[in-house]
């Protein structure tokens, strides 16, 4: 895949990740934040089974054995945060606009870069800092968020840019050292959707009525 092939894809990922705001804030009334979490990646994990089956296969040994425990945990990892930067922002939703909730999240762009200079000691080139920081202005001026406030919504959706930094980091190193997108995708949705569902039977009211009214915005 070429550069220009990879940016267009992810132009495309943020499209769909954007208009996703009008769908989870709909199905937030019909379905708690963790319930709602667990099904929405519940099915993402089984889109890509087959793929993710596929490329195991491919990263089998040569002597039969399948890859190490350390891809396993590391898997593991980015579902942990993946529930955490979901459920956060499913959480504010509860309480805040979709317009905040589509501009917020972006202030994780210019958070990306600051773990990887301080933790992994990579110096990013000097253009990431002025678009960086110009996403969220951008993102504020197009969400029409001019009279925005900040309550316990905005501060739970704030909190979730955090890990969304975190975890893009994390994605990346992962996804470079493994070589396989779809095996780590669906590795993690698999994580992050059995974790949500067990803490939505733990803290949440769940029943299939409140899961057939969610399911349009949950597909």
């Amino acid at each position: 895949m070429s550069r220009v092939q990879a940016n267009l894809l992810l132009t495309l990922v943020a499209l769909i990740w954007r208009s996703a705001f009008v769908a989870q804030s709909h199905g937030m009334a019909d379905s708690g934040p963790l319930a709602f979490t667990g099904a929405r990646f519940l099915i993402g994990a089984l889109v890509v089974t087959p793929l993710s089956w596929r490329e195991w296969q491919g990263l089998q040994r040569p002597d039969g054995r399948a890859q190490g425990r350390r891809q396993v945990w590391q898997i593991g990892g980015l579902g942990v945060r993946l529930l955490l930067g979901a459920v956060m922002q499913q959480t504010g939703l509860i309480s805040t606009t979709v317009t905040n909730a589509g501009f917020l999240p972006a202030l994780y762009v210019p958070l990306v870069p600051l773990p990887g200079w301080l933790v992994q000691r990579q110096l990013p080139h000097w253009s990431v800092w002025p678009t960086g920081l110009s996403c969220p202005l951008g993102a504020f001026l197009l969400s029409g968020a001019h009279e925005l406030s900040i309550g316990i919504g905005e501060l739970w959706v704030i909190a979730s840019a955090l890990h969304w930094a975190l975890h893009m980091l994390l994605v990346g190193r992962v996804v470079d050292r493994q070589g396989a997108p779809f095996l780590v995708a669906g590795g993690q949705f698999f994580v992050c959707a059995l974790l949500a569902l067990a803490g939505a039977l733990l803290f949440e009211r769940v029943d299939r009525a409140a899961l057939r009214a969610a399911a349009l915005p949950i597909l």
